[in-house]
């Protein structure tokens, strides 16, 4: 009972952000869902999250994940992604500005641990393949980044979406690409809010 379109590519382009790009580019309505193939999403997961991202200056907002293995039992619960900065903070919904979230907590590592958890605005999507620094794993890091800062963003703390761990996948069998390409990531957040500069400015 809903519209929708389905477009089969005739070859693997062999990039996840240029699948990302295509589909951004046929997408019509306010908001982008990544729904990653290998990932679940309870039912409630888009009603949730568009009610949390509600504001002029909100950009983006995600949910808890629990960790599920190739035959879909759960395996973890995300939450322990974040323990290391706050065991409270990812315990309950937040709303929170995006600068400060990219300096206290994306510069140090991706929060954000698989994208099938997030929304966001679709006017706010920059292409992670055509925007310098171009990253070839980090490239969710990267994206999430550039839409959160100068707005807001949302968490909902309840775990809507399931990740599937995979064994084999692209950036465990490349760590020092990925290590790299982390490092750009925290860079960007530097220079563009210049964090040494001004770190009174940094208070929420």
């Amino acid at each position: 009972g809903y519209p929708y379109q389905l477009i089969v590519n005739e070859q693997n382009s062999g990039s996840t952000f240029m699948q990302w790009d295509k589909g951004v580019s046929f997408a019509k309505g306010k908001y982008i869902w990544m729904a990653e193939s290998d990932d679940v999403a309870e039912p409630t997961l888009l009603e949730k999250l568009v009610n949390s991202i509600q504001g002029a200056d909100s950009a983006l907002a995600y949910c808890q994940s629990l960790g599920i293995d190739e035959n879909s039992t759960v395996i973890s619960e995300i939450k322990g992604w974040t323990d290391g900065y706050s065991r409270h903070l990812w315990r309950q919904d937040f709303s929170m500005d995006g600068n400060f979230f990219c300096i206290q907590y994306m510069a140090i590592k991706c929060v954000i641990p698989n994208a099938s958890a997030v929304l966001f605005r679709r006017d706010c999507y920059v292409s992670p393949v055509n925007v310098p620094p171009c990253l070839c794993l980090a490239g969710d890091w990267m994206l999430w980044i550039r839409i959160m800062l100068q707005r807001r963003i949302s968490f909902v703390a309840e775990p809507l979406n399931r990740f599937r761990f995979l064994s084999g996948s692209v950036r465990n069998r490349r760590n020092n690409v990925y290590f790299k390409e982390c490092v750009r990531c925290t860079t960007f957040i530097l220079d563009q809010t210049n964090a040494w500069q001004s770190p009174a400015e940094l208070l929420p």
